[in-house]
This record gives structure tokens, C-alpha cells and sequence, in this order.
């Protein structure tokens, strides 16, 4: 009886520290994104407001195609599955 409790103080542990790592800063994406807008309107660079945004776009289109991979590969386990039932 005392494991189940001890594994759950280790599961919230783990929680809480997952939390602390989520929220300790912007990441790579996010500090890019701001450094290329700081520079737009500071006027050092004169990129397009497309190309000062990309790093946005970019993890959109890598988060997009791992949905849709997903979901492909789920549509084809059930295909499978359906064939063989």
C-alpha cells in the first residue's frame, strides 16, 4: 500500500517538474521570431514581413505534416484492420 503512494508523490514530481521545464522560457522558435521582428522594426534588416515570420511558419507546416501523418497512419491501421476482420 505504501508503493501506490509513493508512486504517486513521484508521478506529481515529475508533473510539476515537466511544468517548471515548459515554463522556463520561449524556446528557439519563439526567441528567433522576436529577434527577426526586432530587427525589422528597428529597420535592420528589410525582409518581407513573410520571411521575418517564418520561423512561425515553418513550425506550423513540421506540426501540420506530423498531424497528417497521424492521421494517415491511423486511417490505414483501421483499413488494415477492417480487412482482415
Amino acid at each position: 500500500m505504501n508503493d501506490s503512494k509513493e508512486e504517486g508523490i513521484d508521478s506529481s514530481e515529475r508533473r510539476s517538474k515537466r511544468r517548471k521545464q515548459a515554463a522556463r522560457g520561449l524556446g528557439v522558435i519563439n526567441t528567433v521570431t522576436l529577434v527577426f521582428v526586432a530587427l525589422k522594426l528597428t529597420g535592420q534588416i528589410d525582409w518581407s514581413w513573410w520571411w521575418v515570420l517564418s520561423p512561425q511558419w515553418i513550425s506550423l507546416g513540421f506540426a501540420t505534416a506530423a498531424i497528417v501523418v497521424i492521421w494517415l497512419a491511423a486511417g490505414l491501421t483501421n483499413m488494415v484492420r477492417g480487412v482482415r476482420t
